[in-house]
C-alpha cells in the first residue's frame, strides 16, 4: 500500500501518467502496478539447482552464486575439460534473449558466452566463471576514506569502456547497479547480466521493463525504446551509491536530490551529478562523460593521491586501484591513462 500524504506518493510524471493525452498513461499504471505485485509477490522462482548435480550430462553444479527473476546462476565444473564455469540456468524469453547478444559481443570486460543449450527444462548460458565479487556485496566493507572515491574513478573508467563498445553495436545493457558490476581479483570491473539488454531504439520494445527500480531513468518508465542515455543514468545512479551509500531514487518515485549531495560526491560531483539529469536531452553524454572525468585530472586532484591507507581496505578493492594507476599498457585504458597520467 502506498504512503498517504502528499510527500510521500508516486510522482506521476515518473510513470509517464502526464501523458494522458497521447494514452501513455496506462503502460505507466501498468508499470507501476507491476513494481508494487513485484514487492509483495516475488516472482516464482525453480527449484534451486544443487551442488553435487550435474546438469546437461557434462556440468557438475559446485554452489548456488546467485538467483533473480529470471533464472539461476551457478558455479560449474565442466568435465570434460575441467574449467570451472558459470552457469545460468532458467525459462524466461529474457534469458534466451541475453543469450543471443551475449552471443554478439567479445570484450574483455564482458563475460564470455561459451556456449547454449537446453537442459531439463531450462534454456543454460555456460560462461567463463570470473573470481571476483559484486560491488554490491563489497558496498558494506567500504570506509568514508579516498577507497570510495578511488574505486569510483576505476568502475567509471571501465564501465565508460563497456558502454563504449555496447553502444558502437547498438545495444543497451538496461540494468546497470552495483549488482551487476563485478570487481575481480585481475583488478578490473566487468558488466554482468545482459537480462535486460535490448537492440537501441528498437521501436517494438516497450520500455525498460526489466531494470532495477531505483537505477532506471525516469524516461524508462514511459513508453519510449531503448536509448544510451538510459545506459548512462543507470551508471550515474551506481556511482552515486558507491560515494554516497544510496541511490539516488527510491523504488517508483523520484528522490530529489538534496542541495549537498554535490559537495558530498567530491571530486566526481561534476561527473555523476550531470549523468542523473532527469531529462535524457540534457544528461551527458558517454562522450562528455569520459571528457569530464579526462577533465578531473585526477592523478592530481588531493583526494585521488591520499593512501588508500587502512588494512582494512578490501583487497579487490585495492588490486582494482593498484591496477587502474599501473596499467598504461592496458591495452584496453592505456591511451586514455597515458594522456590522464599528463595532465
Amino acid at each position: 500500500m502506498l504512503p498517504h500524504g502528499t510527500r510521500n506518493r508516486p510522482d506521476r510524471s515518473m510513470y509517464g501518467f502526464q501523458h494522458a493525452a497521447d494514452g501513455r498513461w496506462k503502460h505507466g499504471a501498468s508499470l507501476l502496478v507491476k513494481e508494487l505485485l513485484e514487492m509483495v509477490f516475488p516472482p516464482l522462482r525453480l527449484p534451486v539447482l544443487r551442488p553435487g548435480g550435474r546438469l546437461a550430462g557434462r556440468y557438475r553444479m559446485l554452489h548456488l552464486l546467485g538467483q533473480g527473476r529470471h533464472g539461476q546462476v551457478v558455479l560449474a565444473v565442466d568435465e570434460t575439460s575441467g574449467q570451472r564455469v558459470a552457469i545460468k540456468a532458467g525459462r524466461s524469453r529474457a534469458l534466451q534473449r541475453e543469450g543471443q547478444i551475449l552471443a554478439q559481443l567479445s570484450h574483455p570486460l564482458i563475460p564470455h558466452l561459451l556456449h547454449q543449450q537446453k537442459a531439463a527444462g531450462r534454456h543454460l548460458l555456460v560462461m567463463e566463471a570470473i573470481d571476483g565479487a559484486s560491488l554490491s556485496h563489497l558496498l558494506g566493507q567500504l570506509g568514508r576514506g579516498p577507497q570510495r572515491q578511488l574505486l569510483a574513478l576505476v568502475v567509471a573508467d571501465h564501465l565508460l569502456g563497456v558502454l563504449a563498445y555496447l553502444h558502437q553495436r547498438q545495444i543497451a545493457h538496461g540494468d546497470i547497479t552495483p549488482a551487476n558490476v563485478l570487481l575481480g581479483r585481475d583488478g578490473y570491473c566487468r558488466l554482468i547480466d545482459f537480462s535486460a539488454a535490448l537492440p537501441l531504439h528498437h521501436q517494438a520494445a516497450t520500455g525498460c521493463l526489466y531494470g532495477t527500480p531505483g537505477y532506471l531513468a525516469p524516461e524508462c518508465y514511459e513508453h519510449v525504446p531503448p536509448a544510451p542515455s538510459g545506459d548512462l543514468f543507470g551508471l550515474g545512479a551506481t556511482l552515486h551509491h558507491l560515494l554516497l551509500g544510496e541511490a539516488p531514487f527510491w523504488i517508483g518515485q523520484v528522490r530529489r536530490l538534496p542541495q549537498y549531495a554535490h559537495s558530498q560526491l567530491g571530486a566526481l560531483g561534476p561527473l555523476v551529478m550531470p549523468l542523473l539529469h532527469p531529462d535524457p536531452q540534457q544528461r551527458l553524454t558517454l562522450g562528455e562523460a569520459r571528457e569530464q572525468l579526462h577533465r578531473l585530472r585526477i592523478l592530481r586532484h588531493p583526494a585521488m593521491t591520499q593512501p588508500m591507507g587502512s588494512t582494512d581496505t578490501p583487497p579487490l578493492v585495492a588490486a582494482a586501484v593498484h591496477v587502474w594507476f599501473h596499467a598504461s599498457s592496458s591495452p584496453v585504458f592505456g591511451q586514455d591513462l597515458k594522456r590522464w597520467s599528463r595532465g
